[in-house]
């Protein structure tokens, strides 16, 4: 019976970590492509 735990517990911990880091990669793709645009308009500034 413990062992069902384990597995319950642990396979909720493992959808609570990896749930939230793929919605924040796709999120980051979108968001680099942004800031590195962001970048490149400073470094044109800059020079």
């Amino acid at each position: 019976m413990m062992m069902y735990w384990w597995i319950l517990i642990g396979a909720v911990v493992l959808a609570a970590i990896l749930l939230p880091v793929s919605r924040w990669k796709t999120k980051n793709e979108n968001n680099l492509e942004d800031s590195l645009q962001i970048l490149k308009k400073r470094m044109q500034k800059v020079k």
